[in-house]
């Protein structure tokens, strides 16, 4: 019998959050729906803020809660940025037949999903046992990973802030589709420079990136822009495009 979606809404103003402490978590008040208390917690560290919500059970019973929350930030100039931080790989051993855990998080997938979408777990899930096998990977970031995830199960998870981690992870388990939806992102939405696009072409070899970043540079200035790093670093082939490019430009 599926379960019936139940909803509710939690606000709260945190007032004075530019004065917070590191490291200190701010509470709301706790609100009960649905026979359950609720509240939200932030918290300031380093660079990076979080925003928790709080779902004070009790530990006596078996549970489990799929939710799906949409993040709005307003920045001070107007500009909103949104995204949807579905996250479906959570305690869902009945949906899945294999645990991945990294950096100490589990998430539950199917085997034969991702096996199709890359040939690194392919290889991995080569075990049939018919337990829920569980597997280490040691050079991913779970932030990452659940970024990775969401772009295969058709979540937006691509932006300025994500496309780094996750073009990583495509390119280490040779997920070709992955790639090629980061290849798309950084030519069409990205407001990255054609020099750090320049970089991640080269590093990924994606060709069609390259091909329309250096379509883009057309003056003395651009040129100059983009080689004003060391070119040991660079793609020799766009080093010799640009220098046959300012050429060009000689009158």
């Amino acid at each position: 019998m599926p379960a019936v979606a139940k909803e509710f809404l939690l606000t709260n103003n945190f007032k004075n959050v530019s004065e917070m402490k590191e490291g200190i978590y701010v509470y709301s008040e706790a609100e009960e729906h649905f026979g359950v208390p609720w509240n939200l917690s932030i918290v300031r560290n380093e660079q990076h803020f979080g925003i928790y919500l709080y779902c004070s059970i009790k530990k006596t019973e078996k549970w489990r809660i799929e939710a799906e929350r949409d993040l709005k930030l307003i920045a001070v100039t107007g500009k909103v940025r949104s995204g949807n931080l579905r996250n479906p790989f959570g305690n869902s051993e009945e949906f899945s037949d294999v645990i991945l855990i990294v950096e100490d998080q589990k998430f539950f997938v199917l085997r034969l999903f991702l096996a199709s979408k890359s040939t690194f777990f392919k290889s991995l899930f080569m075990d049939k046992s018919e337990k829920l096998p569980e597997y280490t990977l040691s050079d991913a970031k779970s932030k990452d990973f659940q970024n990775f995830l969401e772009l295969f199960y058709g979540e937006s998870s691509l932006d300025e802030s994500t496309i780094a981690g996750i073009l990583h992870l495509a390119d280490a388990y040779d997920a070709k589709l992955a790639v090629q939806k980061c290849e798309e992102f950084l030519m069409e939405n990205s407001e990255k420079t054609v020099k750090e696009k320049l970089k991640l072409a080269h590093r990924y070899k994606l060709k069609n990136l390259k091909i329309k970043c250096l379509s883009k540079i057309t003056t003395a200035a651009e040129i100059r822009s983009v080689l004003s790093h060391d070119a040991s670093e660079m793609d020799p082939s766009v080093v010799g495009a640009l220098l046959q490019k300012s050429l060009s430009l000689i009158p």
